[in-house]
């Protein structure tokens, strides 16, 4: 057992924080759907034949097999335990499969990424050095444009 670990079960390893699933799986696998007009989606993973899914019971998968491969790899890279850490395209991917189908979790990463944004220093120009100020304008204006086009936000820029 890891070093650190107070809590033991057959699948699981951890405390009441962080839980570590044990790896449950021999194999990786990325498949195409048998039916591939069924989705807009393409590629699966599967672990020991089984479809892998989002926290949501929704079947994970991929429109580019290149992200697909990138996450069966992530799996196949664990050992004893599934660490979420080394699993990053995994733990977006997932999200994003989640958010697609679920507005008010859509609507609530929205808004985190807004409040972010809000305090980025994109958002930031500077007042008194004029031509820095100009050169930020020039090449933050555009992205913040983008970001409320996107986002259907109103972002400005402060300055200070």
């Amino acid at each position: 057992m890891k070093r650190g670990l107070t809590h033991q079960s057959k699948r699981y390893v951890g405390n009441a924080v962080n839980v570590i699933l044990k790896k449950f799986y021999k194999r990786v696998e990325v498949l195409p759907p048998k039916d591939p007009l069924s989705s807009a989606y393409k590629f699966s993973i599967f672990l020991d034949g089984k479809v892998s899914k989002t926290p949501s019971q929704r079947q994970l998968q991929f429109r580019k097999p290149e992200l697909a491969y990138l996450v069966a790899a992530e799996f196949d890279s664990q050992d004893q335990y599934l660490i979420p850490s080394t699993m990053p395209l995994l733990t977006m991917s997932r999200t994003a499969v989640d958010a697609d189908f679920d507005t008010e979790l859509r609507e609530k990463f929205i808004m985190d990424i807004v409040n972010f944004v809000q305090s980025d220093t994109a958002c930031y120009r500077e007042e008194e050095k004029r031509e820095l100020s100009e050169i930020q304008d020039r090449y933050l204006n555009p992205l913040i444009a983008r970001v409320n086009q996107k986002l259907n936000t109103n972002l400005g820029a402060a300055r200070g």
